[in-house]
């Protein structure tokens, strides 16, 4: 395992791909190494690594949302890239398959940590809508890295009800290339090609506002994922915090027990007999003196 991924890191390296395991070849119990997987709990929906479909390789990441959600939580696939990409021209590229999926891309998100913001953010399906049931297509973008970006993520996204898988992935540093992307990039299938442009069409044909709140509200959506996971983070922190005063307090009461076995008993006092006033004794008559006793006696 440690040397297949030592090569995979080797090959993607030495290919100009950011990311590491790109094919989801490199596994550990079900989990592809340094892919992290997100699925808001809920009953039918799941991700895990797919041995009996893939493009390349032996393994495709798949996800599946059985049930629809009341809200839509962008369950996906993540790999962060912390190099630094500022002011960097990324292109990405992937292979996408689907079976009844309402939407399926690659989102690739520009963070700034303090404060935590999305900063920049762009998504396949603004291209190349990928939806319902289609073959494996390959899907690209660029996107333009802001200086304030202190680390990108990259995602696989399912959005809605449905299936679908990914392979192939790659995050590239095309700063300064002048090649023509739509050159490079293989005809897509008839449905893709056939979406791209009801998709071009459709947003040619809406109202400036109604495109604006398109805007707006995946902005939108995309700031309450990012809440949802900063609150995680948070209540996670919380629950370390308060794990770790129950045990300090815990401590507080094993000292005290134990001061209390060591101290010596406090010896038994005898009480005090009050002073009792002595009674006054009639004082007796004065002894006279010999002279007297004869004078007494004559």
């Amino acid at each position: 395992m440690e040397t297949l991924l030592i090569s995979m890191i080797a090959l993607a390296t030495a290919s100009g791909n950011l990311l590491v395991n790109p094919g989801f070849e490199a596994v550990r119990g079900d989990v592809p190494v340094r892919w992290d997987l997100f699925v808001m709990p809920q009953e039918g929906c799941y991700g895990k690594i797919d041995p009996d479909v893939h493009k390349e390789g032996r393994y495709s990441a798949k996800l599946h949302n059985g049930t629809p959600y009341d809200k839509e939580p962008a369950n996906n696939w993540s790999q962060s890239i912390t190099v630094s990409l500022r002011n960097k021209e990324l292109r990405v590229k992937g292979w996408i398959k689907t079976e009844a999926a309402a939407e399926a891309a690659l989102w690739l998100q520009c963070f700034q940590r303090r404060p935590l913001r999305i900063v920049a953010f762009g998504s396949t399906g603004d291209t190349i809508p990928i939806y319902g049931d289609m073959d494996w297509t390959e899907v690209e973008m660029r996107v333009p890295v802001p200086n304030e970006t202190d680390f990108v993520m990259l995602r696989c996204v399912l959005m809605g009800e449905g299936t679908a898988w990914f392979d192939g992935i790659s995050v590239e540093d095309a700063t300064g290339s002048e090649t023509d992307t739509r050159s490079e990039t293989p005809v897509p299938s008839e449905k893709a090609e056939e979406a791209r442009k009801l998709s071009v069409r459709d947003k040619a044909a809406a109202p400036e506002k109604e495109r604006e709140s398109l805007e707006e509200l995946r902005a939108s959506r995309q700031a309450l994922v990012e809440a949802n996971r900063t609150l995680r983070e948070l209540n996670n922190s919380l629950l370390a915090q308060i794990s770790a005063l129950q045990a300090e307090v815990q401590r507080l009461r094993e000292e005290r027990e134990t001061m209390r076995m060591l101290q010596p008993e406090k010896s038994l006092q005898v009480p005090t007999v009050p002073d009792v006033p002595r009674p006054e004794l009639p004082v007796p008559p004065l002894i006279p003196h010999e002279e007297q006793l004869e004078e007494d006696v004559q």
